[in-house]
């Protein structure tokens, strides 16, 4: 069982066009054709209206729901993974940039004849 193969035949079935069962649905006709050729993954907020208007099995409401929820929590999680790695890294150019500066800030109290406090000596 997939998702184009459910749409394909529910759609065949109603004698519809795609634009049809688009527009019946709620959706774009691209997205509906992206569903059909396996390109996209309905959102879970359309499967109601697709499982209804398509007049859907159980089965093929479950499934449909189950694999939308899957797919876009995924998604969600490699888009908030991709973010926090861009902070992270972020964070360490930051760290290396506030680790330059510090040095040549030592560097030129050093070069003045100025001291350091005991808890900078390793610097």
């Amino acid at each position: 069982m997939n998702i184009p193969d459910i749409l394909v035949k529910a759609r065949i079935t109603l004698d519809l066009k795609q634009k049809e069962a688009a527009e019946i649905c709620g959706i774009s006709r691209s997205h509906w054709a992206n569903f059909e050729i396996g390109k996209r993954v309905p959102l879970p907020e359309n499967v109601p209206a697709i499982a209804k208007y398509m007049r859907l099995t159980v089965e093929q409401r479950e499934f449909l729901a189950r694999t939308a929820i899957q797919h876009h929590a995924d998604e969600e999680t490699r888009r908030l993974l991709h973010s926090l790695e861009r902070k992270l890294l972020d964070g360490q150019k930051e760290v290396r940039c506030l680790r330059v500066q510090m040095a040549d800030i030592v560097e030129e109290l050093r070069r003045r004849g100025i001291g350091l406090p005991e808890s900078c000596r390793d610097l």
